[in-house]
């Protein structure tokens, strides 16, 4: 890989990094408030809303993999592109809501769970107009982070004000997505700026384009959010709420490094498709690049944040959420692999192989399912955590052999 091609990447990465840093710090006393606030109980009740309402929001979340494609690719008119991708994920968000809230009439939960579950899931609307993943394609990465920062610094002084006790549960989902909106809101400004006025469209032929493109990468999204939450429900099912809650504060802090590490690779993909593009070759040499830096900074980080969880949890958020720090010691492999799994999920997704994609992340979410249904009842929350890091293996195997098929691909 060229060093300029490596400058932009790092240098793309690194308004997201900082923003991110920043977001972290801001969304992490939110949580220490939140959790300590609502006790583990009522942070259980938080984190099952938040889990299933993930597998709903992410049923449109691979429109941004499809935009950030796309845009990387041609780069010329903005505008369309922004237009017909907004709309797609508008009309996509206003079915998609309808029938989770048809859904929730059956789920086995409590009416405090479904009402959380239904404000958080109105996320389906914010992301739908929040444009990063168009600044991310374009390599224009400091609006992205200074509208995420102050989403964050939003929802720490709304909890602050209006989460005082337990009963202030319903706010907490309330204000997580008003931060949301702020997001979107200020990026939709600075895309103004950028490129004019812009009016989303619901065209037939772009929407079913843009719902067909997608429709593997979404795949890929609703199956991470199974590995990333089915194990708060399966918990809070089988075992109790205060024990989910325990459960839902480690993958909280576990889910600010995906966060990261997400970020990460999220500004690697557009690079990826304009070096591969060029030379197979050379995009090759990125992805042993990506692969190599993570693995070298990952790897150890995993041996300090397993030996220091227990301690830390304890001391961050109190002796009430022990065992959330048991939790958290093997959830951060988890991160680690994940870090490493990230490029060759993104060379598959700029190859347009995001089936292989798809097919690895499903085989790993069935993987996760069945382990968790069958170590939670005998091993509670170490089980439900040793089926994650299981989980993640197995999506890393399967990655790794459909990148080396599409290697194979190019050559011949």
């Amino acid at each position: 890989m060229s060093r300029t091609g490596t400058s932009i990447w790092m240098r793309t990465f690194g308004y997201l990094a900082v923003g991110e840093a920043a977001t972290g710090l801001l969304r992490f006393a939110a949580l220490l408030w939140v959790a300590r606030t609502l006790g583990p109980a009522g942070f259980g009740v938080v984190g099952v809303g938040l889990a299933v309402a993930g597998y709903v929001v992410m049923a449109h979340s691979g429109m941004e993999a499809v935009g950030v494609r796309r845009v990387a690719a041609d780069p010329g008119d903005p505008r369309r592109h922004v237009e017909e991708l907004v709309g797609a994920r508008i009309g996509v968000a206003v079915v998609t809501y309808a029938l989770m809230a048809v859904a929730l009439l059956v789920f086995p939960a409590s009416d405090e769970v479904r009402r959380v579950t239904l404000v958080y899931s109105l996320s389906l609307f914010t992301l739908a107009v929040d444009l990063r993943w168009w600044f991310v394609a374009s390599e224009e990465t400091k609006p992205v982070a200074v509208a995420v920062a102050t989403s964050a610094a939003t929802y720490l002084a709304g909890v602050l004000a209006f989460v005082r006790e337990p009963h202030d549960l319903i706010f907490v989902p309330v204000l997580h997505v008003g931060a949301e909106l702020v997001s979107a809101a200020l990026l939709g400004m600075w895309a103004r700026r950028r490129f004019g006025a812009f009016r989303p469209r619901l065209v037939s032929t772009p929407w079913v384009r843009n719902l067909l493109e997608s429709a593997p990468l979404s795949g890929i999204k609703v199956a991470r959010a199974v590995m990333l939450g089915f194990d708060v429900v399966a918990i809070k099912l089988l075992v109790g709420s205060s024990e989910a809650g325990q459960y839902a504060a480690a993958r909280r802090f576990a889910l600010v490094g995906m966060i990261v590490v997400g970020l990460y690779f999220n500004a690697f993909l557009p690079r990826l498709v304009k070096v591969d593009r060029d030379s197979h070759r050379r995009g090759s040499a990125l992805l042993r690049t990506a692969w190599l830096r993570s693995a070298v900074a990952m790897i150890p980080l995993g041996v300090v944040g397993s030996v220091a969880a227990v301690p830390s949890v304890a001391f961050l958020l109190g002796e009430d959420y022990r065992r959330a720090g048991t939790v958290l010691a093997w959830l951060v492999w988890t991160v680690v692999l994940a870090s490493l799994i990230g490029p060759f999920q993104q060379a598959l997704i700029a190859r347009d192989a995001a089936g292989a994609a798809l097919a690895a992340t499903t085989v790993a979410a069935v993987t996760a399912v069945g382990l968790a249904l069958v170590l939670i009842p005998r091993y509670s929350l170490v089980g439900a955590a040793a089926a994650g890091v299981a989980a993640e293996v197995v999506r890393l195997a399967g990655s790794v052999v459909a990148v080396r098929r599409t290697e194979k691909a190019l050559v011949s």
